[in-house]
């Protein structure tokens, strides 16, 4: 893979900070205009990432779906701002544990996300992915030894980027605010000129006693970066950092690369995104090519001139461009979220077809199943009328006018109760048996052990679950005409104490 070309314009500023959104734009279209990408192929954008909140979470899962249904709830009390209001994205930085995983978080502002995209379609861009410039800078960088620690410092204008990666993982990443704008106010106060001229001064280059005027600035950035390697190192102590990596516009100034190894004690250098890898194992050379790829030279169309000049400005905006060519070791895209409802049904339009073909389909199936059902149960209807009418039939032969079966047979049934009733009755074991049995309520549990019938009394010995239900069992038969005394002789507990014991005695006699 080659660097084929370089572009590079200047945004005009009154002052330090932002530009304006329509200066911007124009400086995108002029620059447009003088790239090979006419129109352009396909493009991607990163944010600063001193517009993000990152986290370091260790989660107790390994698959993505799970991570993405939390992250947003595990991201919540770290936020400066409601959840509504964040764009949220993660990158699984080391999945070698055997039951979790450590994520790297990212929230942005929808504001910002928002500001950000509307400055690129007033250039008349559409970027597929928005990445974050941190993520950048680590997706770049090829490590030369799977134990060291290297520490990636981007001095850009606004903010400074710290990545620390740790055998080939990045482990911890941060933003300050103090950048090479705070360099050009200082350096403005100094010398008593405006922000535009300092910053002139800056890039064509300081002599000794001008760079005094930035020296205190850059003791700020250095305690900084110190405070962000001991955070670091707070959470893996066993490691130390072997390496800087500088780069970044602000770099280019003289001396800078040797003030931080002078102040830190740590090795420093420029950032060289142009490097001969490793020779990977045979077996899996073409996958780690697929899967990081390396930049193996630039093309001969940049002059070397050119090329020393931005050398500071490439790994950055390399580590974007990385994203649209292979899969990188941190892939964030923070506009997922951001699709209008247009654009996701134009991209979920070729599974509208089949979608709808399954779901009349199921309709289809649905609608048979309840026509079968409806068919099958009518025809049972039939079977049981005819049935019941057969039924009738034996039952009351008389009946020749059949018109409603069940209807004219309780009728039947009710007319020869009451004739029984009219009956003169006889005390013998079975009518007292049926009446026992009709009086005793239907959900009342008893157990009946004996139960022994002569001509002056019958005897039960019964169980049931409590002495209320003896109580009820009693009253139920004293509202017999059959039995003008029920007496309940014993009632206890048994020896488990689960349940009642009881014995009654039930008198039998005329009529009361």
């Amino acid at each position: 893979m080659r660097l084929l070309g370089f572009w590079e314009k200047e945004i005009p500023r009154e002052g330090r900070g932002e530009a304006k959104e329509e200066t911007i734009a124009q400086a995108l279209r002029e620059l447009l205009s003088q790239t090979l990408l006419t129109p352009p192929q396909k493009i991607i954008s990163s944010l600063p990432a001193s517009s993000s909140v990152a986290k370091r979470l260790s989660l107790p899962f390994k698959d993505e779906r799970k991570i993405r249904r939390v992250i947003r709830y595990e991201m919540e009390p770290y936020l400066p701002l409601p959840l509504e209001e964040a764009v949220i994205d993660f990158s699984i930085i080391d999945d070698r544990l055997p039951d979790r995983s450590l994520v790297l978080a990212l929230a942005i502002n929808k504001s910002g996300i928002e500001r950000h995209l509307r400055i690129l379609d007033r250039a008349g861009i559409k970027p597929v992915i928005v990445d974050i410039d941190s993520a950048s800078l680590f997706n770049v960088y090829a490590p030369k030894g799977d134990k060291e620690t290297i520490a990636l410092i981007n001095l850009g204008a606004g903010q400074t980027i710290i990545d620390i990666v740790s055998e080939g993982r990045l482990s911890f990443t941060r933003s300050i605010p103090k950048a090479g704008d705070d360099l050009s106010q200082a350096l403005a106060e100094r010398l008593g000129v405006g922000f535009q001229e300092a910053e002139k001064l800056k890039r064509e280059g300081l002599a000794e006693e001008r760079l005094k005027a930035i020296e205190p600035v850059l003791d700020e950035i250095i305690k900084e970066v110190e405070h962000t390697f001991s955070s670091f190192l707070a959470f893996y102590p066993d490691k130390r950092i072997d390496k800087i990596l500088l780069t970044g516009g602000s770099v280019r100034l003289p001396k800078i690369v040797e003030y931080f190894p002078k102040r830190l004690n740590v090795e420093t250098s420029l950032f060289h995104p142009f490097w001969e890898p490793l020779p990977p194992k045979p077996s899996l050379s073409r996958l780690k090519e697929f899967f990081i790829p390396s930049l193996k030279g630039i093309s001969s169309n940049l002059e070397r001139a050119t090329l020393d000049r931005v050398m500071p400005l490439l790994p950055q905006v390399i580590g974007v461009g990385l994203r649209g060519v292979a899969r990188t070791r941190t892939a964030f895209n923070f506009i997922k979220e951001e699709k209008p409802l247009i654009k996701r049904l134009e991209e979920a339009r070729p599974l509208l077809k089949p979608a709808a073909i399954l779901l009349i389909s199921i309709l289809l199936l649905g609608l048979l199943d309840f026509c079968l059902h409806l068919y099958l149960k009518n025809k049972r209807s039939q079977e049981l009328e005819k049935e019941i009418r057969l039924v009738f039939k034996k039952t009351f032969p008389e009946v020749t006018n059949i018109v409603d079966p069940l209807v004219q047979m309780k009728e039947g049934l009710a007319k020869r109760e009451k004739d029984l009733a009219l009956l003169p009755r006889e005390f013998s074991s079975l009518s007292i048996l049926r009446e026992i049995s009709s009086l005793t309520p239907q959900d009342l549990r008893i157990t009946m052990e004996d139960l022994s019938v002569d001509w002056e009394e019958t005897r039960i010995r019964g169980r049931t679950s409590d002495f209320s239900l003896v109580a009820r069992f009693k009253k139920a038969l004293e509202a017999s005409d059959y039995f003008p005394e029920v007496k309940v002789s014993d009632a206890r507990l048994d020896r488990e104490g689960k349940s009642v014991e009881f014995r009654m005695t039930i008198k039998h006699g005329e009529e009361k």
